[in-house]
């Protein structure tokens, strides 16, 4: 079943076993924190209306497709989500402030952060890796959107066979960093949106795609 703590503001929920399988969608007025040294596995939503999301381990981190993590709040310091683990497979993420994804944990190389749905953080997304190579895999078509903030996405490697969308907004501070993007596996189709003329655009590799590519 379900899992809440929200019959009064602040509640929370949290988490810190070895192993962790949600099958119930938690939601909290708080934050909800889970802690983990072996698998996360995450088959139902989770959501913090009034708080922030820290789902991280020293294992994989695995969402079901089709869930979603939320923390729509999006006062300073709160609306923050931090994910992180080996390999990391996300589903949909929306965070108020500041969504920050991170792979590679015991930096031993070889994992990989697979995206299945969207992911959105309205003071910024940065998709990181505590290792030396970060390697993502579009397992769907996915929109990366931050609301006049920076997007990092310096990846190694981005492969897979669907649309990549990623908006930063128009303001000063929408910056937008790419790295390697259809080196083994072209994407469908890549389009960058940031339109105010102090933001910047690095491009730190190659890009191929099967279709149009949009700057």
């Amino acid at each position: 079943g379900a899992y809440t703590a929200d019959s009064q503001a602040g509640l929370n929920i949290s988490i810190d076993p070895s192993t962790v399988v949600n099958n119930g969608r938690f939601a909290a007025t708080g934050n909800i924190e889970i802690v983990a040294t072996d698998t996360i596995t995450v088959n139902a939503d989770m959501h913090a209306s009034n708080g922030n999301i820290d789902v991280s381990g020293t294992g994989n981190l695995l969402m079901s497709v089709g869930t979603s993590l939320t923390a729509p709040n999006g006062t300073p310091t709160l609306g923050l989500i931090n994910v992180s683990g080996e390999n990391v497979k996300l589903g949909t993420v929306i965070a108020g402030t500041v969504l920050t994804v991170t792979n590679d944990v015991k930096t031993d190389g070889g994992n990989t952060i697979t995206l299945t749905g969207d992911l959105r953080g309205d003071d910024g997304v940065t998709v990181e890796t505590d290792g030396a190579d970060l390697n993502v895999v579009l397992s769907g078509d996915v929109s990366i959107t931050a609301i006049d903030d920076p997007v990092s996405l310096d990846t190694t490697s981005l492969d897979g066979a669907f649309a990549l969308n990623i908006d930063a907004g128009d303001g000063a501070d929408a910056d937008i960093t790419l790295g390697t993007i259809g080196d083994t596996t072209p994407v469908e189709s890549l389009t960058v949106s940031s339109s105010d003329a102090a933001a910047s655009l690095t491009l730190n590799g190659d890009i191929t795609a099967e279709q149009d590519i949009a700057f």
